[in-house]
Parts: C-alpha cells; sequence; structure tokens
C-alpha cells in the first residue's frame, strides 16, 4: 500500500512539473517573440530537422535572433557562411549588430540553403539594408512593401513554408497590446515580421518577433558581442529557448 502511495506522488510530480515547464518552452496560442506550436505535421526528411529564418538585410529583429542562431549552429558543428553587419541606421532603435547568413551582402531573395549534420537551415531576406528596396535593388515604397514581399515570397519559398510565413504574418490575428491584429498590419510599414520555422518529426513550430529585447543590443559593436555573447543573459535564455524547440522538433 504504501509503494503504491509513494508511486502516485512521483506520478502527480511528474505531471505538474510537465505543467510547468512546457508553457515557458511555447505557447498554445501565436505570441509575438514566443514560440508556438504550429501542428504535429513534419516538413522535413527523414531524419533531419529544418529550421527557415525569414527576414530582411537590415532588420533589427532578425539582428537579435540571428546571435541566436549562430550560438546554436556554433555549437553543434552547423556549417553557414557569416557577414557579420549593422542593421538599418535609419530605424528608430539604431543601428544594431547582427550576422547575416550569407557570404556578403544579401542582393537576392533567392533563399541561402545549407546542410550540416542533421540540420537543413535556409534563410530568405526579402528587403535590402535601408527597407526600401528589394535585395537586388528595385525601389519600394513604403505602402507597397508588404505586398512586394508576399510577391517574392511566393515565387522562392517551398509552398508549405510560404503559406505558414503568410497565414501567420498576415492573416492569423493576435493580441498585440490589446489589439486583435495581424502581425504585419500591426507595424508599419505593414511588412512581415521576422519569422523562424523549426520541424521535424515531433511537430513543427514558429515564432514571429523577437527571442528577446532587442534594445540588449542597442550601443554594442559585432565585436564586442562576440567576445562576450556567452555572458548576456538574453542569449543564454533565448538559446535554452531555441535548443529546447529544436529537441522537441526533433521528436
Amino acid at each position: 500500500m504504501r509503494k503504491i502511495w509513494i508511486l502516485s506522488i512521483i506520478v502527480a510530480i511528474i505531471v505538474i512539473l510537465t505543467l510547468v515547464t512546457y508553457p515557458s518552452i511555447y505557447s498554445s496560442k501565436p505570441q509575438l517573440g514566443k514560440f508556438f506550436k504550429v501542428s504535429d505535421k513534419d516538413y522535413a526528411p527523414p531524419g533531419k530537422i529544418v529550421i527557415w529564418f525569414i527576414t530582411w538585410v537590415g532588420c533589427p529583429v532578425g539582428a537579435s535572433d540571428s546571435w541566436i542562431l549562430y550560438g546554436y549552429f556554433k555549437a553543434n558543428g552547423i556549417n553557414v557562411n557569416l557577414t557579420f553587419h549593422y542593421t538599418n541606421p535609419n530605424d528608430r532603435v539604431g543601428p544594431l549588430p547582427g550576422i547575416l547568413f550569407a557570404n556578403g551582402i544579401p542582393t537576392t531573395c533567392v533563399p541561402y540553403n545549407y546542410s550540416s549534420q542533421n540540420v537543413l537551415f535556409s534563410v530568405c531576406y526579402l528587403m535590402n539594408e535601408y527597407f526600401n528596396a528589394t535585395p537586388n535593388g528595385i525601389p519600394v515604397p513604403p505602402n507597397e512593401i508588404l505586398n512586394t514581399e508576399i510577391s517574392e515570397m511566393r515565387q522562392v519559398l517551398p509552398q508549405w513554408v510560404y503559406n505558414l510565413v503568410y497565414y501567420y504574418n498576415v492573416k492569423e490575428p493576435f493580441n498585440i497590446n490589446g489589439k486583435s491584429i495581424p502581425p504585419a498590419e500591426y507595424v508599419f510599414p505593414h511588412h512581415i515580421i521576422s519569422t523562424i520555422i523549426i520541424s521535424g518529426k515531433g511537430g513543427t513550430w514558429m515564432i514571429i518577433g523577437p527571442m528577446y529585447n532587442i534594445t540588449a543590443l542597442k550601443g554594442l559593436t559585432y565585436d564586442y558581442v562576440l567576445q562576450h555573447l556567452y555572458e548576456f543573459s538574453w542569449y543564454n535564455s533565448s538559446y535554452q529557448e531555441l535548443s529546447q524547440i529544436i529537441s522537441l522538433a526533433e521528436g
């Protein structure tokens, strides 16, 4: 009888820990800056994990998330091209240090694709550094940015990636500062907010928006961030979150 009682307590503790831990890893509902599970569907080849990063060259959100992706790639021996770069100097938060996963400044929205270990990583840059033209230099007025990005994505992304980025940026309302509004409509000029998709046999997750407060990078150089990366609390917490989501996706 005593053994059954002890076993019941252990099971109850495990259930409680599960309920407490999982919401801190990801959200059951789409929220800006928080991973959420899209479905149980696996879009990756057998035994692989796919990571998609949709952003633009001068994006502050893309720059902030790039450090977390970089840390994960470095820790796990995943080889990608790196170009250290600053975000749009005209943005309200000023130029922030970040990493472009390309050999030089991207001049195309065609994805850069990498395969290393069991990870397939692809990144797509939809706009240029100053957010006023496509990566290859075609001018885009502010009121046409979103439509331009949608057109680019439709042309260069796999259908499933396009469907998820489009739906959760343009169609699905999020609760943002008390408003029920799709993310792309919340920002001005309206545009696709930097998005990460992770998929494997354990399912598919997304995050739209920064993993941490981007102002943490304000006033820093990329050399300084590189030298002190593992000392930053924003890096360590976001790295842990990303690693946990990838582990869940691995199944």
